[in-house]
């Protein structure tokens, strides 16, 4: 790899694991890639892996980014533990996935997140997992991910899955909602119009795989050796089963919380 490659892509990724605003240029989105991208909810929903392992998930892959889509539309994309199941299980596929470079999570419909629901439907005659279990676990799955971690919220986005946004290393949003205080407090990495959100979003992550995976996420990695302690230690102390699924306000104080480590951390200084 030449030096320049491994400059960018380096700087490049402490930037994005920061949840700053990337301070160098990304290639300018064309209209091939944007085309290429404007299908993805019909290449979501198509998809085999989808068929074949999961029922409240949408997931395909497209040029090194992994898509994961939540789709509960009826119910305001609420979630369950069998929900919070599925997505883990998707996060360890594109874990252990070569291909896959970028990871995203998005939806749907109106509702990125709309809380906890209040009835549970399985499709098993398992126990499903409970939710004051799932959701512990998903936090540590986000804590240890190695792989660049993309959250593109299309609506309105309460409880758990906006106390966990401050874990991933981009967060788009879409205009529709009220994101600007967001945006100026550093939650938010770019507010993007709604019309064309995902389409957009999307586009700007193919910059992305563009540059050199092994030293972008070898740069990630390093960063994250110091931080995983602490993100842990805050994880156990605000007692996340409590916070996810019974208080907004205090969904908000973890946000809050993880915000301020990666912020206050000795490598973000």
């Amino acid at each position: 790899m030449d030096e320049e490659n491994f400059r960018r892509s380096a700087c490049l990724g402490v930037q994005l694991f920061r949840g700053q605003t990337p301070r160098i240029s990304l290639p300018q989105t064309t209209v091939q890639v944007r085309q290429k991208w404007s299908l993805f909810q019909h290449l979501a929903l198509v998809s085999k892996e989808t068929k074949d392992h999961y029922h409240w998930l949408r997931v395909f892959s497209k040029d090194g980014v992994r898509v994961i889509v939540f789709d509960r539309q009826d119910h305001k994309n609420t979630i369950t533990g069998p929900v919070l199941s599925e997505l883990m299980k998707a996060l360890k596929v594109a874990r252990d996935d070569n291909n896959t470079f970028v990871t995203v999570t998005t939806a749907t419909g109106d509702y990125y997140c709309g809380g906890r629901a209040k009835t549970v439907i399985t499709f098993t005659k398992q126990p499903e997992m409970l939710i004051s279990e799932a959701v512990p676990m998903l936090v540590r799955d986000l804590i240890s991910f190695p792989k660049p971690l993309v959250a593109l919220v299309n609506g309105e986005c309460v409880g758990t899955m906006a106390a966990i946004l401050p874990l991933y290393d981009l967060v788009y949003a879409s205009d529709k909602l009220t994101s600007d205080d967001a945006y100026n407090y550093g939650l938010v990495t770019e507010v993007l119009p709604h019309s064309t959100f995902h389409t957009d979003a999307l586009a700007r992550l193919h910059a992305v795989t563009t540059l050199k995976k092994a030293s972008f996420i070898l740069t990630r990695s390093l960063m994250r050796v110091e931080m995983k302690s602490l993100l842990n230690e805050v994880c156990d102390y605000e007692d996340l089963p409590a916070c996810g699924c019974r208080s907004i306000e205090a969904g908000a104080a973890a946000s809050v919380l993880y915000s301020e480590v990666l912020v206050q951390s000795p490598e973000a200084s």
